[in-house]
């Protein structure tokens, strides 16, 4: 039971607090307004005795005689007078604000704001995963989908913080990660990607050989050592051996420089540009299946997540 506690100042200090239920209010606003106790009893689907006794004991909280009760009649008294003029203004406010409050927390329960990796946005090799991502918002108008691309450590930062309902990005980036799940959405082909105008490019097949030292771009938060050396022992993974690592602020950086011949790039899609612009080569050796995978917190159990993550086709293990 809710109770609203008020406190009645003076100057210097308290001089006295009382409780009162939201009920009790209510069904003195109901007395006054219909005139009687049965006729508030009936409005209020309870038992005349059971009002009676509610009123008294709101009477009694606060310490002030509502209605005069000669004659069998209720009649306000002053003091009754004078609180149902003020509290029911205060009350009606009180009302909406709640109603509102309710209003924006069902806003927010429809809202779903998804994190995106924007070396995926709108990629071509990934074309199937934002059809589904538009046929669900076409098939429910009622749910805001907020899509934010946002590089690694940004993404991941705010997807621990739950800033972000779910994120689409590749699973072997979400490996220590703790209270999440998954749903492995397509699995990732990786390529040696390079510009369209490189002599390399022109070749059917790529001799690995070629790219021994050869500048690769990477994305990484920090230019560490540790950084450097697990990019690295990527390349030797797919048999490149390559120290000349670039470290790059972000994915679209890394593409671009790529596109304009200044280096090469270990990646599973051509991050939107055309076959006339980047060339793709398959890359062999990757350890493991990977895939790029919706994830979203374990505990939470909306109606709108589920139905976004069950919008998606089974694709593997997640």
């Amino acid at each position: 039971m809710i109770k609203t506690c008020y406190h009645i100042y003076k100057y210097r200090g308290v001089v006295d607090i009382f409780y009162f239920t939201m009920q009790q209010l209510e069904t003195f606003f109901s007395i006054v307004e219909c005139s009687s106790l049965s006729n508030a009893a009936k409005e209020r689907f309870v038992s005349q005795p059971s009002l009676s006794k509610t009123l008294s004991r709101f009477e009694e909280s606060i310490g002030i005689t509502l209605f005069n009760r000669g004659s069998g009649a209720l009649v306000l008294t002053k003091e009754g007078e004078f609180l149902y003029s003020r509290l029911k203004s205060g009350y009606k406010i009180m009302v909406q604000a709640i109603e509102e409050a309710k209003e924006l927390e069902n806003d927010k329960r429809k809202t779903l704001r998804i994190g995106i990796h924007p070396s995926c946005e709108r990629s071509v090799e990934f074309s199937s995963i934002w059809g589904v991502i538009d046929s669900y918002e076409r098939a429910h108008p009622e749910v805001a989908m907020v899509e934010e691309f946002l590089e690694y450590q940004e993404l991941y930062s705010a997807f621990r913080s739950g800033e972000l309902d779910a994120i689409i990005s590749y699973g072997f980036e979400l490996d220590d990660m703790a209270d999440i799940e998954t749903r492995s959405l397509q699995k990732l082909n990786f390529y040696i990607a390079m510009s369209a105008e490189d002599p390399l490019a022109k070749n059917e097949k790529l001799d690995l050989k070629e790219l021994t030292d050869k500048p690769f771009f990477f994305v990484a938060p920090d230019k560490t050592k540790v950084d450097r050396e697990r990019c690295v022992q990527r390349l030797r993974n797919i048999h490149i051996e390559s120290n000349n690592i670039i470290i790059m602020p972000n994915s679209r950086s890394a593409a671009r420089s790529v596109v304009r011949g200044k280096g090469y790039l270990f990646t599973c899609h051509r991050h939107g540009y055309s076959q006339d612009e980047m060339k793709l080569f398959p890359a062999q050796g990757q350890n493991g299946t990977s895939y790029l995978v919706c994830a979203w917190h374990k505990n939470d159990s909306r109606r709108e997540l589920k139905e976004f993550i069950n919008s998606f086709p089974e694709c593997g293990e997640g």
